[in-house]
């Protein structure tokens, strides 16, 4: 949380250094921490202010698309933030298809509200730093921003 924090207040350094400490704690299976928090934001954090982007982070997202899975398969299986950082990391490793059902569950789970006020926002702030993923970003954000997930999930519009 306090990555957060200070990404709030825009010390970004600082941010950065503290999600990559949880990172190391939520990586870990010995220790099968539950949560995705620190794993998915030392990730994000250098694509949105630029200084890495998804095809410079790949290992980490393929790694953090295992880590989640798992996670989701087990305890966090109604965790709408957990099928939404799986969303997310799927979307940014390019596999589009994965994704939007990883948020169809976030959906599924109540998270109509959240998709709006977090999830679609930041979408939009990775679609303009994403450049390799502009497209699968701006894919999800339509599919997100109506009924478009049953629609883009069979490929019927």
């Amino acid at each position: 949380m306090l990555g957060g924090n200070y990404r709030r207040l825009n010390e970004l350094a600082k941010a950065q250094d503290c999600f990559e400490r949880g990172r190391r704690y939520e990586e870990s299976p010995i220790l099968s921490v539950m949560s995705s928090y620190n794993v998915v934001n030392a990730i994000v954090t250098p694509i949105q202010d630029q200084t890495s982007d998804p095809d410079a982070q790949r290992t980490k997202l393929q790694l953090a698309v295992a880590i989640i899975s798992r996670q989701v398969r087990g305890e966090r299986r109604s965790d709408q933030w957990a099928w939404a950082d799986l969303a997310l990391c799927e979307l940014l490793v390019g596999d589009r298809v994965a994704a939007l059902r990883s948020y169809a569950r976030v959906r599924d789970l109540g998270g109509d509200q959240t998709i709006r006020s977090t999830i679609v926002p930041v979408l939009k702030d990775l679609r303009d730093v994403a450049k390799s993923r502009a497209a699968d970003v701006a894919a999800a954000i339509e599919a997100l921003s109506g009924d478009g997930i049953a629609a883009a999930e069979t490929g019927v519009a």
